[in-house]
């Protein structure tokens, strides 16, 4: 009775330390086909079926409710009772499980697989061990100190690891345990360390996919320029003549976040050129006052933006984003000439003098909106549409009166990305 309860122990050991629900280091959950070297898309059928083709995703999907599965041009859904699970080209791994509060088998993410797994639902982190499967929990709570009640951060889930992470390389990773962070990295990297120190293979199904992918981008536009008035006399008018700039533009975009797949990033470097014509002008009873100049003027726009993808598709995605950056402009001013009429003798005096004086600010926040699409490659197509406000632009001046100016800049820009 002694020796079948020691074996029994052992056993027991063994498949905690062993077992797994799922063995995805075998070849049934590889992403290369037989005799192949080239990694592709896969589903495995509820009867154990595997079948090679194309998940159809619009970006790197975390969360998948139902899986929509193109082969030989034909494309079926699946939902999770109908699958096993299924992989994706870039490393990513999906089973149908319920979880340990649930009813319903949903599509789990599999993180680290190996003698401990760990696992990923919306933002939910589990660890299984093979005869444990538990949730990695962290919550608000509300907590009474000095007769207040106030919002703390509780977590749960450093008790859990703590359970799951035994043994000596478990133990002398309490101390990071107990500072860990909630969050993809820090949960894998401690499995990781924790799996290596006790010699347990395993496999990191997300190497394949960056924390972030940088694309090079170029292009150009046209620029509207408007301006304003913030504080000037009522009765002095300005007006720009032409208002069409033009621009180019070189940058790098950083996308599709493993995090926050939906949000984007770009610093760009554009280089600006507007001409036109100033006519400003004012009257009384006495006198009317009219100039003219020529304005010419070159920058340098260094914007750094913050985009969200409204709809982001494999073939489009359209977005909204705000900006906020540095113009470094150089404002010549030309031609200036002032006519002096005095009503009263009905005398007229001309004189060249300039009638602006480029106040210049450099800092320059706006909006934006654009939309993006495939081309053949990995390069995509984009156009955008941009608005940028300066106060405090322009400050003019006839004679004896003077105003300041706030400019508004409205832009198209087309561009590539790679």
């Amino acid at each position: 009775m002694i020796r079948f309860l020691a074996l029994g122990l052992v056993y027991l050991a063994f498949f905690t330390a062993q077992g797994q629900t799922k063995n995805f280091s075998g070849e049934l959950w590889s992403s290369i086909p037989l005799g192949t070297t080239q990694e592709s898309d896969f589903v495995i059928l509820a009867s154990g079926e595997k079948v090679f083709g194309r998940v159809v995703r619009s970006y790197n999907l975390t969360n998948y409710a139902e899986v929509i599965f193109e082969k030989d041009g034909k494309q079926v859904t699946y939902t999770p009772g109908e699958l096993e699970g299924f992989g994706l080209d870039n490393g990513q791994l999906f089973y149908s499980r319920v979880l340990p509060d649930g009813e319903e088998l949903i599509f789990l993410q599999v993180m680290v697989s190996g003698a401990i797994e760990l696992s990923k639902y919306r933002g939910r982190y589990f660890l299984d061990n093979g005869s444990r499967f538990e949730e990695l929990k962290a919550k608000y709570e509300d907590v009474i100190i000095n007769d207040r009640s106030v919002k703390r951060f509780a977590k749960p889930y450093i008790a859990t690891l703590k359970q799951f992470l035994t043994g000596e390389c478990g133990v002398v990773r309490y101390s990071e345990i107990d500072k860990l962070p909630f969050g993809d990295q820090s949960f894998v990297r401690i499995v990781q360390e924790y799996l290596q120190c006790s010699n347990q293979s395993f496999e990191f199904h997300l190497s394949k996919i960056p924390l972030v992918q940088v694309s090079p981008i170029f292009g150009g536009g046209f620029s509207y320029f408007s301006i304003s008035p913030e504080e000037n006399y009522i009765d002095q008018a300005n007006q720009l003549g032409a208002h069409l700039g033009y621009f180019g533009f070189v940058g790098v975009r950083f996308h599709e976040l493993r995090v926050l797949p939906r949000f984007s990033t770009e610093l760009r470097v554009a280089f600006s050129f507007f001409e036109t014509e100033l006519a400003s002008s004012y009257f009384n009873n006495t006198v009317l006052v009219t100039g003219s100049e020529q304005l010419k003027e070159t920058a340098v726009y260094i914007p750094w933006s913050f985009q969200y993808s409204i709809l982001k598709q494999s073939q489009v995605e359209i977005y909204a984003g705000l900006s906020a950056g540095l113009w470094l402009g150089k404002v010549t001013t030309s031609g200036g000439i002032v006519d002096e009429e005095l009503l009263s003798r009905n005398e007229i005096r001309i004189s060249e003098q300039s009638i602006t004086n480029p106040l210049n600010p450099k800092f320059i926040p706006g909006l934006k909106l654009g939309s993006n699409f495939q081309l053949k490659g990995k390069g995509r197509f984009f156009t955008e549409l941009e608005w940028t406000s300066q106060g405090g632009y322009y400050q003019f001046s006839l004679i004896n009166r003077s105003s300041e100016y706030a400019r508004q800049r409205l832009s198209v820009q087309f561009g590539i990305e790679f």
